[in-house]
């Protein structure tokens, strides 16, 4: 009777012990595997804002001057180069969302 309790006592450690094991085993590999993933998504939105926000301030710059060009219509080339260059960035946003 002893010995039956005495191997369920050792069982039990044993158990416990293979328990403590796999968790740190598995907390351990999620996390290794998981941060960088999360670190890189974080850049890319991070990335994603910045564009968005730049293409926002050359649409409200352009958007400004052209109602300037009515007034002074030399600076309708300085429109048309803002207008390229919003067209560059949506063009570099959208390839960039294909691409990855």
């Amino acid at each position: 009777m002893c010995e039956i309790g005495s191997a369920s006592w050792e069982g039990s450690k044993w158990l416990y012990h293979v328990g403590q094991v796999g968790v740190w085993v598995v907390a351990s590999s999620a996390t290794i595997l998981a941060l960088p993933v999360m670190f890189e998504s974080e850049r890319n939105q991070m990335e994603e804002q910045q564009i968005q926000q730049q293409r926002q301030v050359s649409i409200s710059v352009c958007h400004r001057l052209s109602s300037f060009t009515v007034e002074y219509p030399e600076m309708l080339s300085l429109l048309t180069y803002c207008r390229r260059i919003a067209n560059v960035q949506l063009l570099i946003s959208k390839i960039k969302a294909i691409l990855f």
